[in-house]
């Protein structure tokens, strides 16, 4: 009887371990949290767009949203109507991003953002420009429309007042930024000199970027500007890329509210 007592307790634990172990719940692992440093090699900031979108719906949607770390020694920009002009406030559109503190931003009635490194001299190694365009609100709806906006940009940009010397378009196409915001590019070049007569190449990109949401009638307009003086920037390639302007590119964020 005292045997099978024990044998009938043996068989009754051992059922119950293989019940417990089948239905209890998987754990849940802890994962810790981690400052992910952007690579140029492996997450390039600019890169040829696909032909086909990011899900393969046909339909235009804005990449998700992304949390970025605040880099050591910046300084952090949120777009806002303050002190805007009328111009802009009209045709507001909300980012954010992130500079070094070595950069300052200039002041500008047709900028939402500008911002520079100068040397000792105070002649800017890199620059930034953040403002408008009209657009239909979607990269499909603009394409038509991309023709005419690089050739308006040209002629600024070849103002011989204003505009850069020796300015020349080296090529354009569809690209994108940030992982996700398709956007049209135009890269282009120029040479000056400094009044000591030491030339020096100006290297630059613009890119227009519409709000991925149909019926928005701005998109943006970022213009980078980089020249041989600048000891990170060695040619037109790694403007937006290399260096600091593509630091700062990188944590460029646009708002997902619309107005």
């Amino acid at each position: 009887i005292l045997y099978s007592l024990v044998l009938v307790g043996l068989i009754a634990a051992t059922i119950w371990a293989i019940t417990y172990f089948m239905n209890r719940p998987e754990p849940t692992p802890t994962v810790a949290n981690e400052t992910i440093e952007r690579d140029p090699n492996e997450n390039p900031t600019i890169k040829d767009s696909p032909e086909t979108t990011a899900n393969n719906s046909g339909i235009e949607v804005p990449p998700p949203a992304r949390e970025i770390s605040p880099p050591p020694d910046s300084t952090y920009f949120e777009n806002s109507k303050q002190n805007l002009s009328k111009d802009l406030t009209k045709n507001y559109r909300g980012f954010s991003l992130y500079y070094p503190d070595t950069w300052g931003k200039n002041e500008s009635n047709s900028t939402f953002l500008d911002i520079s490194k100068k040397d000792e001299n105070g002649f800017p190694e890199e620059q930034m420009l953040v403002t408008y365009y009209p657009s239909k609100g979607t990269y499909d709806a603009d394409e038509a429309s991309f023709p005419k906006l690089v050739e308006e940009s040209n002629k600024i940009l070849s103002d011989p007042r204003k505009g850069i010397p020796q300015y020349q378009v080296i090529s354009e196409k569809k690209v994108e930024i940030n992982n996700g915001w398709k956007a049209y590019e135009v890269k282009f070049k120029g040479r000056s000199a400094l009044e000591n007569g030491e030339n020096f190449e100006i290297w630059g990109k613009r890119i227009w970027i519409p709000a991925a949401r149909p019926g928005e009638t701005t998109g943006f307009v970022i213009t980078m500007l980089a020249t041989s003086l600048s000891d990170k920037i060695e040619s037109l390639d790694d403007v937006g890329v290399k260096g600091e302007l593509g630091d700062i590119l990188y944590t460029f964020e646009p708002d997902r509210e619309y107005n």
